[in-house]
Protein backbone atom coordinates (compact mmCIF):
# COMPACT_ATOMS: atom_id res chain seq x y z
CA UNK A 1 0.00 0.00 0.00
CA UNK A 2 1.53 3.24 -1.00
CA UNK A 3 1.14 6.72 0.73
CA UNK A 4 -0.52 9.32 -1.92
CA UNK A 5 -0.31 12.63 -0.52
CA UNK A 6 1.41 15.68 -1.78
CA UNK A 7 4.69 17.42 -0.30
CA UNK A 8 1.89 20.55 1.29
CA UNK A 9 0.23 17.70 3.24
CA UNK A 10 3.18 16.28 4.96
CA UNK A 11 6.52 18.80 5.23
CA UNK A 12 8.25 16.11 6.62
CA UNK A 13 12.23 16.13 7.84
CA UNK A 14 12.67 13.48 5.13
CA UNK A 15 14.78 13.34 2.11
CA UNK A 16 12.19 12.76 -0.20
CA UNK A 17 8.04 11.58 -0.53
CA UNK A 18 9.09 8.83 -2.43
CA UNK A 19 11.77 8.29 0.53
CA UNK A 20 8.69 8.05 3.23
CA UNK A 21 6.33 6.54 0.17
CA UNK A 22 9.14 3.33 -0.08
CA UNK A 23 9.44 3.41 3.52
CA UNK A 24 5.89 2.55 4.56
CA UNK A 25 5.24 -0.06 1.69
CA UNK A 26 8.24 -1.89 3.31
CA UNK A 27 6.47 -1.94 6.19
CA UNK A 28 3.07 -2.48 5.52
CA UNK A 29 3.83 -5.75 3.04
CA UNK A 30 5.82 -7.20 6.57
CA UNK A 31 2.63 -6.62 8.63
CA UNK A 32 -1.02 -7.79 9.38
CA UNK A 33 -3.22 -5.08 7.82
CA UNK A 34 -5.04 -4.99 11.22
CA UNK A 35 -1.68 -3.78 12.77
CA UNK A 36 -1.81 -0.11 10.35
CA UNK A 37 -3.88 2.80 9.33
CA UNK A 38 -4.05 5.84 7.65
CA UNK A 39 -7.59 6.78 8.05
CA UNK A 40 -7.20 10.55 8.38
CA UNK A 41 -9.49 10.73 11.75
CA UNK A 42 -7.24 8.11 13.80
CA UNK A 43 -4.28 9.71 12.26
CA UNK A 44 -5.72 12.81 13.65
CA UNK A 45 -6.44 11.52 16.81
CA UNK A 46 -2.68 10.54 16.97
CA UNK A 47 -1.59 13.77 15.81
CA UNK A 48 -1.43 15.40 19.55
CA UNK A 49 -1.22 14.91 23.07
CA UNK A 50 -3.38 17.39 25.59
CA UNK A 51 -0.71 19.76 24.33
CA UNK A 52 -3.43 20.02 21.85
CA UNK A 53 -0.88 21.06 19.13
CA UNK A 54 -1.67 19.10 16.00
CA UNK A 55 1.59 17.44 13.73
CA UNK A 56 0.16 14.59 11.24
CA UNK A 57 1.68 11.66 11.17
CA UNK A 58 1.39 9.37 7.99
CA UNK A 59 0.76 6.28 9.58
CA UNK A 60 -0.47 4.86 12.93
CA UNK A 61 0.93 1.47 13.96
CA UNK A 62 -0.83 -1.03 16.51
CA UNK A 63 1.28 -3.93 16.75
CA UNK A 64 0.03 -7.11 18.16
CA UNK A 65 3.59 -8.95 18.83
CA UNK A 66 7.27 -7.88 19.78
CA UNK A 67 8.28 -9.03 15.82
CA UNK A 68 6.12 -6.77 14.91
CA UNK A 69 8.04 -3.94 17.38
CA UNK A 70 11.23 -5.02 15.79
CA UNK A 71 9.74 -5.04 12.78
CA UNK A 72 8.36 -0.98 13.34
CA UNK A 73 11.91 0.15 14.54
CA UNK A 74 14.33 -1.68 12.09
CA UNK A 75 12.69 0.05 9.25
CA UNK A 76 12.40 3.65 10.71
CA UNK A 77 15.74 3.06 11.19
CA UNK A 78 16.34 2.32 7.60
CA UNK A 79 14.43 4.54 6.27
CA UNK A 80 15.21 7.41 8.56
CA UNK A 81 11.62 7.98 9.39
CA UNK A 82 10.75 10.04 12.77
CA UNK A 83 8.92 7.35 15.46
CA UNK A 84 6.64 8.42 18.47
CA UNK A 85 5.40 6.28 20.37
CA UNK A 86 2.43 6.49 21.87
CA UNK A 87 -0.04 5.46 25.42
CA UNK A 88 -3.51 7.54 26.47
CA UNK A 89 -1.84 10.45 24.97
CA UNK A 90 -2.62 12.23 27.97
CA UNK A 91 0.62 14.22 28.03
CA UNK A 92 0.59 17.88 28.06
CA UNK A 93 4.14 18.68 27.11
CA UNK A 94 4.13 17.82 23.66
CA UNK A 95 6.56 14.37 24.16
CA UNK A 96 3.71 12.18 22.35
CA UNK A 97 3.36 14.81 19.31
CA UNK A 98 4.88 12.90 16.43
CA UNK A 99 6.56 15.15 13.62
CA UNK A 100 4.83 16.02 10.54
CA UNK A 101 4.64 12.97 8.55
CA UNK A 102 6.13 10.71 10.32
CA UNK A 103 4.95 7.14 12.51
CA UNK A 104 3.21 6.81 15.21
CA UNK A 105 3.93 3.41 17.43
CA UNK A 106 0.52 3.18 19.48
CA UNK A 107 0.70 0.38 22.58
CA UNK A 108 -2.59 1.65 24.31
CA UNK A 109 -3.63 -1.85 23.45
CA UNK A 110 -0.78 -3.50 25.40
CA UNK A 111 -2.56 -3.83 28.47
CA UNK A 112 -1.65 -7.14 30.09
CA UNK A 113 -1.60 -7.20 34.00
CA UNK A 114 -0.30 -9.80 36.40
CA UNK A 115 0.22 -9.13 40.32
CA UNK A 116 2.70 -11.51 42.27
CA UNK A 117 0.63 -10.23 45.62
CA UNK A 118 3.94 -12.68 47.42
CA UNK A 119 6.97 -10.91 46.00
CA UNK A 120 4.78 -7.34 45.71
CA UNK A 121 5.47 -6.98 42.23
CA UNK A 122 3.54 -5.85 38.96
CA UNK A 123 3.91 -7.61 35.36
CA UNK A 124 2.97 -5.07 32.88
CA UNK A 125 2.78 -4.08 29.73
CA UNK A 126 2.89 -0.40 28.76
CA UNK A 127 -0.47 0.52 27.80
CA UNK A 128 -1.89 -0.63 31.36
CA UNK A 129 -3.69 2.23 33.08
CA UNK A 130 -2.17 3.63 36.64
CA UNK A 131 -5.74 2.96 38.30
CA UNK A 132 -6.06 -0.37 36.07
CA UNK A 133 -2.77 -1.05 38.50
CA UNK A 134 -3.60 0.21 41.22
CA UNK A 135 -7.07 -1.67 41.74
CA UNK A 136 -5.33 -4.83 40.56
CA UNK A 137 -3.07 -4.35 43.19
CA UNK A 138 -5.68 -3.16 45.65
CA UNK A 139 -7.47 -6.70 45.75
CA UNK A 140 -4.16 -7.72 47.27
CA UNK A 141 -4.52 -5.51 49.55
CA UNK A 142 -1.24 -3.84 47.92
CA UNK A 143 -1.11 0.03 46.02
CA UNK A 144 1.27 1.35 43.29
CA UNK A 145 1.95 4.96 45.36
CA UNK A 146 2.78 7.46 41.98
CA UNK A 147 -0.17 9.50 40.93
CA UNK A 148 0.59 11.99 38.23
CA UNK A 149 -3.14 13.18 38.59
CA UNK A 150 -4.47 11.75 36.26
CA UNK A 151 -4.20 8.11 36.66
CA UNK A 152 -7.59 6.82 35.47
CA UNK A 153 -6.08 6.96 31.89
CA UNK A 154 -2.26 7.55 31.98
CA UNK A 155 -0.81 4.68 31.01
CA UNK A 156 2.58 2.80 32.95
CA UNK A 157 4.90 3.44 29.48
CA UNK A 158 3.99 7.00 29.71
CA UNK A 159 5.15 7.81 33.33
CA UNK A 160 8.14 5.51 33.00
CA UNK A 161 9.00 7.47 30.02
CA UNK A 162 8.74 10.66 31.63
CA UNK A 163 9.68 9.80 34.88
CA UNK A 164 6.43 11.21 36.66
CA UNK A 165 5.75 11.80 40.20
CA UNK A 166 2.51 13.36 41.27
CA UNK A 167 0.78 14.15 44.55
CA UNK A 168 2.18 11.70 46.65
CA UNK A 169 5.92 12.15 45.51
CA UNK A 170 6.72 14.06 48.91
CA UNK A 171 6.02 10.78 50.77
CA UNK A 172 6.24 7.69 47.92
CA UNK A 173 8.73 9.28 45.85
CA UNK A 174 8.30 8.54 41.97
CA UNK A 175 8.12 6.33 39.85
CA UNK A 176 11.94 5.39 39.65
CA UNK A 177 11.43 4.47 43.15
CA UNK A 178 9.18 1.62 41.80
CA UNK A 179 10.94 0.15 38.72
CA UNK A 180 12.67 -3.40 39.08
CA UNK A 181 13.22 -4.09 35.96
CA UNK A 182 12.65 -2.90 32.51
CA UNK A 183 12.34 -4.50 28.78
CA UNK A 184 11.63 -3.31 24.95
CA UNK A 185 13.72 -2.44 22.05
CA UNK A 186 16.59 -0.29 21.18
CA UNK A 187 16.11 2.01 17.92
CA UNK A 188 17.60 -0.50 15.80
CA UNK A 189 15.43 -3.01 16.20
CA UNK A 190 17.37 -5.14 19.33
CA UNK A 191 15.48 -6.42 21.91
CA UNK A 192 17.01 -5.68 25.71
CA UNK A 193 16.02 -6.25 29.16
CA UNK A 194 17.18 -3.54 32.27
CA UNK A 195 17.89 -5.29 35.54
CA UNK A 196 15.60 -8.76 36.80
CA UNK A 197 12.81 -9.84 38.70
CA UNK A 198 14.46 -9.44 41.94
CA UNK A 199 14.50 -6.63 44.96
CA UNK A 200 18.37 -6.76 44.86
CA UNK A 201 20.13 -6.90 41.36
CA UNK A 202 23.51 -5.45 40.84
CA UNK A 203 24.99 -6.86 38.09
CA UNK A 204 26.15 -4.65 35.43
CA UNK A 205 25.53 -0.98 34.36
CA UNK A 206 22.33 0.96 35.67
CA UNK A 207 20.68 1.27 31.63
CA UNK A 208 17.47 1.06 33.51
CA UNK A 209 17.23 4.28 35.37
CA UNK A 210 19.01 5.48 32.21
CA UNK A 211 15.89 5.13 30.23
CA UNK A 212 13.62 6.07 33.01
CA UNK A 213 12.81 9.49 32.06
CA UNK A 214 14.46 9.43 28.96
CA UNK A 215 10.91 10.23 27.03
CA UNK A 216 11.53 7.62 24.25
CA UNK A 217 14.86 9.12 22.94
CA UNK A 218 16.97 5.68 23.87
CA UNK A 219 14.53 3.15 22.39
CA UNK A 220 10.78 1.89 23.30
CA UNK A 221 9.51 0.08 26.72
CA UNK A 222 7.16 -2.79 26.04
CA UNK A 223 7.70 -4.41 29.62
CA UNK A 224 8.14 -3.66 33.09
CA UNK A 225 8.31 -5.02 36.71
CA UNK A 226 6.65 -2.82 39.23
CA UNK A 227 7.47 -2.47 43.17
CA UNK A 228 4.00 -2.55 45.06
CA UNK A 229 3.85 -1.47 48.39
CA UNK A 230 0.96 -2.95 51.97
CA UNK A 231 -2.00 -0.64 51.41
CA UNK A 232 -2.32 1.69 54.29
CA UNK A 233 -5.31 0.50 56.86
CA UNK A 234 -6.01 4.36 57.08
CA UNK A 235 -6.10 7.82 56.00
CA UNK A 236 -7.37 11.18 56.53
CA UNK A 237 -7.97 14.32 54.47
CA UNK A 238 -7.82 17.70 55.54
CA UNK A 239 -9.12 20.68 53.56
CA UNK A 240 -7.65 23.62 54.16
CA UNK A 241 -9.08 26.86 52.51
CA UNK A 242 -6.94 30.15 52.21
CA UNK A 243 -8.04 33.87 51.67
CA UNK A 244 -4.72 34.37 50.06
CA UNK A 245 -1.78 32.28 47.84
CA UNK A 246 0.51 33.31 50.61
CA UNK A 247 -1.11 31.95 53.34
CA UNK A 248 -1.78 28.75 51.93
CA UNK A 249 2.22 28.39 50.78
CA UNK A 250 2.81 29.61 54.60
CA UNK A 251 1.19 27.20 56.20
CA UNK A 252 2.38 24.13 53.66
CA UNK A 253 6.00 25.42 54.65
CA UNK A 254 4.89 25.15 58.42
CA UNK A 255 3.51 21.73 58.37
CA UNK A 256 6.90 20.68 56.43
CA UNK A 257 9.19 22.23 58.84
CA UNK A 258 7.54 20.79 61.94
CA UNK A 259 8.75 17.33 60.96
CA UNK A 260 4.99 16.25 59.08
CA UNK A 261 5.32 13.93 55.97
CA UNK A 262 1.58 13.88 54.48
CA UNK A 263 1.31 11.34 51.97
CA UNK A 264 -0.03 14.43 49.85
CA UNK A 265 -0.50 17.77 50.02
CA UNK A 266 -1.60 19.60 47.08
CA UNK A 267 -1.86 23.46 46.56
CA UNK A 268 -4.43 24.88 44.07
CA UNK A 269 -4.25 28.81 43.60
CA UNK A 270 -7.18 31.19 42.96
CA UNK A 271 -7.23 30.90 39.58
CA UNK A 272 -7.05 27.34 39.43
CA UNK A 273 -9.83 26.75 41.99
CA UNK A 274 -12.06 29.23 39.81
CA UNK A 275 -11.43 27.15 36.65
CA UNK A 276 -12.20 24.31 38.28
CA UNK A 277 -15.88 24.92 40.12
CA UNK A 278 -16.88 26.78 36.43
CA UNK A 279 -16.14 23.57 35.06
CA UNK A 280 -17.53 21.97 37.55
CA UNK A 281 -20.55 23.85 37.57
CA UNK A 282 -20.95 23.37 33.60
CA UNK A 283 -20.31 19.52 33.54
CA UNK A 284 -21.82 18.38 36.73
CA UNK A 285 -23.18 21.05 39.26
CA UNK A 286 -25.03 18.84 41.78
CA UNK A 287 -21.64 17.48 42.72
CA UNK A 288 -20.47 20.52 44.01
CA UNK A 289 -23.51 20.51 46.60
CA UNK A 290 -21.18 17.55 48.39
CA UNK A 291 -18.03 19.96 48.81
CA UNK A 292 -17.39 20.73 52.76
CA UNK A 293 -19.05 23.84 53.49
CA UNK A 294 -15.72 25.91 53.62
CA UNK A 295 -15.10 25.69 50.18
CA UNK A 296 -19.08 25.90 48.93
CA UNK A 297 -19.43 29.01 50.80
CA UNK A 298 -16.94 30.21 48.08
CA UNK A 299 -18.40 28.91 45.23
CA UNK A 300 -21.10 31.92 44.20
CA UNK A 301 -21.67 34.23 40.99
CA UNK A 302 -18.20 36.85 40.40
CA UNK A 303 -19.26 40.38 39.39
CA UNK A 304 -17.66 41.41 36.00
CA UNK A 305 -15.76 44.14 37.56
CA UNK A 306 -14.42 41.66 40.21
CA UNK A 307 -11.13 39.57 40.15
CA UNK A 308 -10.39 35.79 40.21
CA UNK A 309 -8.62 36.32 43.20
CA UNK A 310 -10.62 38.25 45.21
CA UNK A 311 -13.45 35.71 44.48
CA UNK A 312 -12.48 32.38 45.48
CA UNK A 313 -9.64 31.14 47.83
CA UNK A 314 -6.10 29.24 47.62
CA UNK A 315 -6.95 25.83 49.05
CA UNK A 316 -4.59 22.91 50.57
CA UNK A 317 -5.59 19.06 50.15
CA UNK A 318 -3.71 16.91 52.48
CA UNK A 319 -3.91 13.26 53.28
CA UNK A 320 -2.01 11.42 55.61
CA UNK A 321 -2.10 7.59 55.65
CA UNK A 322 -0.60 4.36 57.85
CA UNK A 323 -1.71 2.55 61.05
CA UNK A 324 -4.97 4.25 62.77
CA UNK A 325 -2.91 5.49 65.58
CA UNK A 326 0.00 6.95 63.57
CA UNK A 327 -2.77 8.90 61.26
CA UNK A 328 -4.27 10.42 64.35
CA UNK A 329 -1.66 11.96 65.69
CA UNK A 330 -0.24 13.11 62.07
CA UNK A 331 -3.72 14.57 61.71
CA UNK A 332 -3.35 16.32 64.98
CA UNK A 333 -0.02 17.74 64.17
CA UNK A 334 -1.40 19.23 60.56
CA UNK A 335 -4.16 20.78 62.53
CA UNK A 336 -2.36 22.90 64.81
CA UNK A 337 0.27 24.17 61.77
CA UNK A 338 -3.10 24.64 59.65
CA UNK A 339 -4.62 26.32 62.40
CA UNK A 340 -2.73 29.17 62.49
CA UNK A 341 -3.58 30.12 58.96
CA UNK A 342 -7.42 29.67 58.68
CA UNK A 343 -10.00 29.03 60.10
CA UNK A 344 -12.34 27.14 57.32
CA UNK A 345 -11.12 23.60 57.38
CA UNK A 346 -12.71 20.33 56.98
CA UNK A 347 -11.64 16.67 58.46
CA UNK A 348 -14.94 15.23 59.18
CA UNK A 349 -15.20 14.03 55.31
CA UNK A 350 -16.53 10.76 54.20
CA UNK A 351 -14.77 8.74 51.97
CA UNK A 352 -17.17 9.86 49.04
CA UNK A 353 -16.34 13.26 49.86
CA UNK A 354 -12.66 12.90 50.23
CA UNK A 355 -13.28 11.17 46.43
CA UNK A 356 -14.69 13.65 45.05
CA UNK A 357 -12.19 16.39 46.12
CA UNK A 358 -9.47 14.53 44.90
CA UNK A 359 -11.60 14.23 41.49
CA UNK A 360 -12.04 18.06 41.61
CA UNK A 361 -7.92 18.10 41.46
CA UNK A 362 -7.71 15.53 38.94
CA UNK A 363 -9.62 17.75 36.52
CA UNK A 364 -7.65 20.94 36.84
CA UNK A 365 -5.84 20.76 33.93
CA UNK A 366 -8.64 19.81 31.49
CA UNK A 367 -10.60 22.84 33.48
CA UNK A 368 -7.50 25.28 32.76
CA UNK A 369 -8.80 24.71 28.82
CA UNK A 370 -11.32 27.18 29.48
CA UNK A 371 -9.12 29.72 29.60
CA UNK A 372 -7.80 29.12 25.87
CA UNK A 373 -7.79 25.83 23.00
CA UNK A 374 -3.73 25.16 24.20
CA UNK A 375 -1.57 25.41 27.60
CA UNK A 376 1.99 24.50 28.70
CA UNK A 377 2.07 23.01 32.24
CA UNK A 378 4.41 23.92 34.90
CA UNK A 379 5.31 21.93 37.98
CA UNK A 380 4.16 24.94 41.18
CA UNK A 381 7.44 23.72 42.44
CA UNK A 382 9.44 25.35 40.02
Amino acid sequence: MTLRAGKDKYPVNINSMEQLESAIETLTSQLDPSEYTMDSDELYMASMDNLRYSRMPSLRIYPKDEESVATVLRTANEYKIPLTTRGAGSATTGTTTPEKGGWVLDLSKWNNLHVDAVARMAFVQPGVTLGQLDEAAAGHGLTYPPDPGSKAYSTIGGTIATNAGGMRGAKYGVTRDYVISLEGFLPTGEFVRWGGNLRKFSAGFNLRDLWIGSEGSLGVITGAVLKLLPKPPAQATCLAVFDTAHSALSCSQEILSQGNTPSAMEFLDAQTVACTFDFWKRKSPELLEHLPDCLTKWIQPRGKQSTVESNVPSVLIIEVDGRPREVEEQLLAVLSCVNQFTDDVATAIDEETVELLWKLRRSCSQAMFQLGPRKLNEDVVV
